[in-house]
């Protein structure tokens, strides 16, 4: 993967919008989940926007009950892709069950509507990974005219969080309803955001064009659509144009609206692909400042002072972020990074050890690294290389 392509699947993760629940019982009943774009049962091409919105927005809505913790969007396109899954194929128990092995996941949400007269119907099922069987008791249903699609997400992530006995507090409940009006109330909008995610999605040159005029298309409508500027700079930086994805980021920063600490991560990472290491740090403090609580502002941190050979500032931020998140890989292999700039063999190894074990799988980065070079033919690092790898 690229350098620029890896700070963009970064950067990927950072969409989701955050909302609180509380449980029945208050005991976390963790549940892993994987969204399936929802099916057509018409075939009308006119409607075929409308699967990627049951998926995105469910997601979303669901990405901040404690509880649950849902695959994302990217990671789903990824395998489905590498694996050639249609969305016929589930409906097998055993690629079901297969399926749930490649996400590591308890439960698949399979979905469908059909647009009739104008009328919106949409139904959901869960599928159980262990047995590939449809869960009787897990049917939803959610209806409206199409104009009130946010209302039929509402009906769904509300009927689907009740499936799994969480209940959403007095003063969480305007939150949930919220989460549809958080990007925007024209429907032409959102759209024009769908049809360019599918072309985002394809990836090639002449698909990012159009999902680029998409983007432009859905600000004309609504130019307050914060999910189609960040689309937009997304894909003005797959598309190496880094000004203007820059520029559309703070476009967003100067509104004020919608900016949290995730939002500058992602400006961060621009401004840091952008050779820019000064405003990436402003960035990453600013992501901080305002979510004291950001691994992944630390985390930055740490990977540009080692960047910039300052192995002592990077160590604190490092800590910082494994603080914060203590099984995080990827937090853990740049710690033990650290540590081998600083001549501290024996941390690196018991840090890298950790990254290993908790999931580190990418050998062309241990191998291409230069960070490693001091102990690269340490006897101790390759018996470590060696039990993962060989």
């Amino acid at each position: 993967m690229s350098y620029r392509m890896a700070i963009l699947a970064t950067a990927a993760l950072l969409w989701a919008a955050g909302i609180l629940f509380a449980q029945n019982d208050g005991r976390p009943a963790l549940v892993t989940l994987a969204i399936l774009p929802f099916e057509n049962l018409t075939g009308n091409t006119d409607d075929s926007w409308l699967s990627r919105g049951f998926a995105e927005e469910l997601t979303a809505a669901l990405s901040g009950v404690p509880s649950v913790r849902v695959i994302e969007r990217n990671q789903l396109d990824r395998v489905l892709r590498e694996q050639d899954f249609q969305l016929s194929d589930v409906s097998d128990p055993s690629n079901g069950i297969r399926l749930g092995k490649l996400l590591a996941v308890q439960k698949l949400l399979l979905g469908s509507y059909q647009v009739v007269d104008g009328y919106l119907r949409a139904t959901a099922r869960l599928v159980d990974t262990e047995t590939g069987m449809v869960d009787p008791q897990s049917s939803l249903t959610a209806e409206d005219r199409v104009e009130n699609i946010f209302d039929v997400y509402e009906q769904l992530t509300r009927k689907l969080l009740a499936s799994f006995q969480v209940r959403v507090s007095a003063g969480q409940s305007g939150r949930l309803q919220a989460f549809k009006l958080s990007g925007t109330r024209s429907l032409k909008a959102y759209e024009s955001y769908l049809k360019g995610m599918d072309y985002y999605a394809a990836g090639d040159e002449q698909s990012l064009k159009e999902a680029r005029s998409h983007f432009k298309k859905a600000l004309g409508y609504d130019k307050k659509f914060t999910a189609a500027r960040q689309a937009l700079a997304n894909t003005y930086f797959r598309m190496n144009d880094l000004d203007d994805a820059i520029d559309e980021y703070e476009k967003i920063v100067k509104k004020g609206v919608d900016v949290d600490d995730r939002l500058y991560i992602t400006l961060g990472l621009f401004y840091r692909a952008a050779g820019k290491s000064s405003k990436a740090r402003e960035n990453y403090r600013a992501a901080i400042s305002l979510n004291p609580s950001s691994a992944e502002g630390y985390h930055n941190l740490a990977i540009l002072s080692l960047g910039e050979q300052q192995p002592a500032e990077a160590l604190d931020d490092a800590k910082h972020a494994t603080a914060l998140d203590p099984d995080n890989p990827e937090f853990l292999y740049t710690l033990a990074k650290t540590y081998v700039a600083l001549g501290r063999t024996y941390d690196a190894l018991q840090a890298l050890g950790r990254a290993l074990e908790n999931g580190f799988q990418d050998r062309n980065r241990l191998d291409g690294d230069r960070e490693w070079n001091p102990i690269r033919f340490d006897g101790k690092f390759r018996d470590l290389l060696e039990d993962y790898f060989d």
